[in-house]
């Protein structure tokens, strides 16, 4: 794990953050918000979720081997954000270009500083940050039904 309690590996980077990934990407939305604003300029959560996302799809962009693929749940729920966005310029066809253009959407949250004047692509991140909220608060509450309440109950 590193400093932000996020695991490092590919496969358990969204599952280790996936109960926090809601609110991350919902403070996320709240710091472009307040940018827009002209509130503050704070982008710790901004941060924060660049680096997750980073490690979620980890070197997959320019990686050739099999192994190096994302796991599905990581796959489910970039999709859908970046769907609800209107993010990419075309539809990813392959795994790998979907993993490519998330890798490219967590490189732009970690460079937000020298994007912060244009105002469309403000607006552009905070509507994948609301649609990644949504997206993992439905993967979370969908995974919570298949798991037992009590190791005694059925």
């Amino acid at each position: 794990m590193n400093a932000t309690g996020f695991a490092t590996s590919n496969a358990a980077a969204l599952r280790s953050a996936d109960s926090d990934l809601p609110s991350l990407a919902c403070m996320a939305a709240i710091e472009f918000d307040n940018m827009l604003l002209g509130r503050g300029h704070q982008t710790d959560a901004i941060g924060q979720l660049a680096k997750v996302i980073s490690e979620s799809v980890g070197d997959t962009a320019g990686a050739g081997l099999p192994g190096s693929l994302p796991n599905p749940t990581t796959v489910a729920v970039m999709s859908k954000a970046m769907e609800g966005a209107n993010l990419g310029d075309e539809a990813p066809r392959t795994v790998r270009d979907l993993a490519q253009q998330v890798f490219k959407v967590g490189k732009g949250l970690a460079d937000v500083e020298a994007q912060k004047q244009h105002r469309e692509w403000l607006q552009t991140m905070r509507s994948f940050c609301v649609m990644l909220s949504r997206q993992a608060s439905a993967y979370q509450r969908s995974s919570d039904e298949f798991r037992p309440p009590h190791p005694y109950r059925t």
